[in-house]
């Protein structure tokens, strides 16, 4: 059960993605400014594995060395493009 609910706030941060993903690409679309929206699948594509891989270890959320490098690649990578997309949006160059 413990897994499901984790595996459940896995794909609910993966919808908070694909807003923000939707978001980079409306920016993009009406300002013309490049805003590597087509990398936020390679992210969310990451915390999915990684969750997929702690759901299978009955409830551990850390420990597993391959769980973990999903989970901190798909980290950095969200905190990048996040930072890249506010610093488009509110003007900072």
């Amino acid at each position: 059960m413990e897994a499901s609910i984790q595996l459940l706030a896995w794909l609910a941060f993966s919808a908070i993605l694909i807003v923000m993903m939707r978001i980079a690409q409306f920016y993009e679309k009406k300002s013309g400014n490049k805003t590597l929206y087509q990398v936020y699948p390679l992210a969310i594509f990451l915390f999915v594995v990684a969750a997929l891989i702690y759901s299978g270890r009955s409830g551990d959320f850390v420990g597993d060395f391959r769980g973990d490098a999903f989970l901190s690649l798909g980290g950095l990578l969200t905190l990048a493009l996040a930072a890249y997309l506010f610093e488009l949006m509110m003007g900072r160059k």
